[in-house]
């Protein structure tokens, strides 16, 4: 990645996970799900958090709902809230399908796919629309968005797995990923 040394230190609790790392100099923007002066909610979106969260996220089970999202930036990356359990709220058993710019569309699954997923790198300069919109599975529905991640830097892949030998108490993972002294991400994944 660019001849940059970048660590990783991911403290054991998690299955398994993918993290975007930006590799040029600007950092990635965040745009909060919450947002609703840069997200513009279609159907039924709502509010909520899991018990001691940092962060809240948006959820429905509305079929059609959907979520957009206007940004600047040659790259962009959707962050999904925690696939709860059933103590926790409704599970995650919808699908999500994104469009950016009317283009192919792209389905991702909340059940099996990474909390945070890249839906686009290299696209040009200037503006781009993003669609994301929730559709039902035979078995279930349900998506939690958290919020959006634009790169307006290349950007690179960390992944890896984790395992332990009771996987129950395996919860989550922290992941830290630094350039010399200087935190790129600092993320449960």
């Amino acid at each position: 990645m660019k001849n940059q040394l970048i660590s990783c230190l991911a403290l054991l609790a998690c299955v398994s996970g993918t993290i975007a790392v930006a590799v040029g100099d600007g950092s990635p923007t965040w745009i909060d799900a919450t947002n609703d002066k840069q997200v513009i909610r279609i159907g039924d979106w709502r509010k909520t958090s899991f018990r001691y969260a940092h962060a809240s996220h948006l959820q429905t089970s509305n079929p059609g709902a959907a979520l957009e999202v206007r940004f600047q930036g040659t790259g962009i990356a959707i962050r999904l809230g925690n696939n709860a359990v059933p103590a926790y709220g409704i599970p995650n058993l919808g699908r999500i399908l994104v469009l950016i710019d009317g283009g192919q569309p792209k389905i991702i699954e909340p059940r099996s796919d990474a909390l945070e997923v890249v839906l686009a790198r290299s696209l040009t300069r200037g503006e781009h629309h993003l669609r994301v919109e929730h559709q039902p599975r035979k078995d279930g529905n349900g998506c939690r968005i958290e919020g959006f991640r634009v790169f307006d830097s290349p950007t690179g892949d960390l992944q890896f797995t984790l395992n332990g030998e009771d996987n129950v108490f395996l919860v989550e993972a922290r992941v830290i990923v630094t350039n010399g002294n200087r935190v790129i991400r600092n993320t449960l994944v």
